[in-house]
């Protein structure tokens, strides 16, 4: 006897007390076409764990007890949907929420009130991909990150998300500085749906906007991501937006706010309120070569495409005091938030602010980002080894790269050289010119 959850069970009382005992794949088509405009069948009851027949499966949780339908006698025809106990308790508190929303019209309500409604769609001609894969107690919402601290762009985004005004927004910044993560922050403080598109050079308006599916032998339609993000009123967070190609100018209608038209299906979906594009990069549109080739396969975007935006937020590293924050959080995560780790922290801290220093002066060409400090607080909680840690976490870089930023953090981290703490290196041996301000008891690389 194979075991149900509760959607399953409410869908098997359903069909039995629209069909009967048994149902037949045609009157199972018939019925989802009338009700989901798409045709698209429980795949779960579509199994030997249900079927009883050529083409006849059962709505009853043990089919053992269920006969077959006799194919030489006409099929029970179908009946007309009634309202069901289940239907019924569903709209009942369905209209609950809603009332509930209009006596307190708070920004929480209000957003709680659009996140029912965007969810239930069953009278959208072309029911997009969330129908299959979500419920209608599914949220978008991302959670809450506890070792989050705002800084860089997080206020201005914060505030823009909360207008719930359309105005595109293009976040830039060298990688590991937090330009995704602080949008995904900003939503799940404003409990606001976030959907999150990861652009890649193959990106294409059906990856963005919607397209055709085979399902069950059948072509139907999906709503894309942006698509579905624009009937929920959610945030559309376009992840390294420089990394497509001209295949994404279809948003470029959509950033101008007037909705989009699903031209393959002739139909068209205004914007929810609420509903806005944030898009990340690591270059300002101008290709690799804005940052001396550091991101390989970013594309020189289209002028008329980045007008689109209202704004450009450079996000930069967090401050030192910021940046220890963010490790001592991680460092309680992981349960190792005593003295000498915090001190530890505080080192970690430095020695980026250092490295940093060095590279905005042409002296490396590598820099340790936040999320890079991040990982090594996580290899930390791992192998509960400092100087493992550490190293496991630069031999990304070059043998070079990697064993001066060892040896610099071994300086660091010694009494004696409290000196140095915060100035740039003295040089690296890369073919760069050497930083002007020396710095004592530093190695040069």
């Amino acid at each position: 006897m194979v075991l149900l959850n509760e959607s399953q069970r409410a869908t098997l009382r359903h069909l039995n007390e629209k069909f009967g005992p048994v149902v037949t794949r045609n009157q199972l088509m018939e019925h989802y076409e009338k009700k989901n405009k798409n045709g698209i069948l429980p795949r779960w009851l579509m199994t030997d764990d249900f079927k009883v027949g050529r083409g006849q499966f059962a709505t009853e949780e043990d089919k053992s007890m269920v006969q077959p339908l006799d194919p030489s006698k006409p099929f029970p025809k179908f009946r007309t949907p009634k309202a069901t106990k289940i239907t019924a308790a569903l709209e009942a508190a369905a209209a609950l929420r809603v009332a509930a929303s209009q006596e307190n019209p708070s920004e929480e309500a209000t957003m709680h009130s659009a996140n029912v409604i965007a969810l239930k769609q069953p009278d959208s001609k072309y029911n997009p991909a969330i129908v299959i894969g979500m419920t209608e107690e599914t949220t978008l919402v991302p959670e809450a990150n506890p070792a989050f601290v705002p800084f860089g762009n997080y206020a201005d985004v914060h505030r823009i998300i909360k207008s719930r005004i359309f105005y595109p927004v293009f976040l830039t910044g060298l990688s590991g500085g937090g330009k995704t993560l602080l949008v995904q922050q900003a939503c799940a403080a404003l409990n606001r749906e976030l959907v999150r598109v990861q652009i890649t050079p193959e990106t294409d308006e059906d990856d963005l906007i919607g397209g055709f599916r085979l399902i069950n032998g059948e072509t139907v339609w999906f709503d894309g991501p942006v698509t579905v993000a624009a009937q929920r009123g959610a945030v559309c967070l376009v992840d390294e937006i420089d990394y497509g190609t001209g295949k994404i100018s279809c948003l470029q209608g959509i950033l101008e706010g007037n909705g989009i038209f699903l031209k393959k299906v002739n139909r068209f979906v205004p914007l929810t309120p609420g509903f806005n594009i944030i898009a990340t990069g690591n270059t300002k549109g101008r290709g690799s070569e804005e940052n001396g080739g550091r991101y390989i396969n970013t594309q020189i975007m289209n002028e008329a495409f980045l007008e689109r935006f209202g704004v450009t937020l450079e996000q930069e590293f967090p401050n030192a005091k910021i940046e220890q924050q963010i490790l001592e959080n991680e460092l309680v995560l992981i349960g190792k938030n005593t003295a000498p780790n915090v001190k530890f922290a505080e080192a970690l801290v430095t020695w980026a602010d250092t490295i940093r220093r060095t590279f905005e002066a042409g002296g490396v060409e590598d820099v340790i980002s936040t999320r890079r400090l991040v990982h090594i607080i996580r290899a930390f909680g791992v192998f509960d080894d400092q100087d493992k840690a550490i190293e496991k976490c630069v031999t990304r870089f070059d043998r070079e790269t990697r064993d001066g930023f060892i040896d610099l953090f071994q300086k660091i981290r010694q009494p004696d050289n409290a000196a140095t703490t915060g100035a740039p290196l003295s040089g690296f041996d890369n073919g760069l010119a050497p930083v002007q301000q020396a710095t004592v008891g530093v190695p040069t690389i």
